[in-house]
Order: structure tokens, then C-alpha cells, then sequence
């Protein structure tokens, strides 16, 4: 393992390993979780399911490892950017199947996707914290 010196943002935001990996795994875990259980329905879903899941994870690992040569407060905005978009095309891609939902289930596309506006609100939230530290 090489001996990386990350670059040093200017705000709060800090390279940290903790924190990449584990807003990282909390972030994408569910669409590992139902690419594996829409498997048993649809394996199209599952697919693009899982696809979203990798190509989050992948990116998040590419920043990190060129995490030397990347201030962390933008690339931790980029990675909220693309779990937030891989996110959006998992869940609208399950609603264009228009799979059947469990008993008890009341989701529609506009209240799953209103869940979603965490995404932005954490990139506005990170935004003003930084600017603030700045």
C-alpha cells in the first residue's frame, strides 16, 4: 500500500477514510439489497439495480484513490452527486417495471423521489458549512 498524502481542503471537510467509506456503504446499500431481492422478479432489474450500485462504488473509489491530487470538500459533492443520480435511475427504473409491491407498501414514485431530495439537502447543507468555515 503506497503512502498517500491526501490534499488538504481549505473548509471543514476533510479527507477521512471513515467518513468516505461509510457514507459510501450507508448510501448504497439498499440497491445492493434489492438488485438481490427484485432478483427473484425481474433479472433486468436486478442488473440495472446492481449496475447503479458499482458504478457508485467504483467512482467512490477512483476519488479516493487520487485523493492527492483532489480537494475532498468537491469531491465529497461528486460523490454525493452520483449516489444521489445512481439512486434516482435505481428507484425510477423499479417504477418503470411497475413491479408488484408488498402488501403494506404505500410508495409512489413522487414519494420515493421526495426521499431523495436528501441528496441535495446534504449537498446544500456541506455547501454552507464549507463556505462558512472558509
Amino acid at each position: 500500500m503506497r503512502n498517500v498524502k491526501p490534499k488538504g481542503g481549505q473548509g471543514r471537510v476533510q479527507w477521512n477514510a471513515g467518513g468516505w467509506f461509510g457514507a459510501l456503504s450507508g448510501s448504497t446499500a439498499f440497491m445492493l439489497v434489492g438488485a438481490l431481492l427484485f432478483g427473484s422478479q425481474s433479472m433486468t432489474l436486478a442488473i440495472v439495480w446492481l449496475a447503479c450500485y458499482a458504478i457508485a462504488v467504483v467512482c467512490a473509489i477512483l476519488i479516493w484513490t487520487r485523493r492527492e491530487s483532489f480537494a475532498s470538500y468537491p469531491e465529497t459533492q461528486s460523490l454525493l452527486f452520483v449516489v444521489g443520480t445512481a439512486a434516482t435511475i435505481a428507484i425510477l427504473f423499479a417504477f418503470l417495471m411497475r413491479l408488484e409491491l408488498s402488501e403494506g407498501v404505500n410508495a409512489t414514485p413522487t414519494k420515493v423521489l421526495l426521499v431523495l431530495l436528501i441528496v441535495p439537502g446534504l449537498m446544500l447543507g456541506s455547501h454552507l458549512l464549507e463556505r462558512r468555515a472558509a
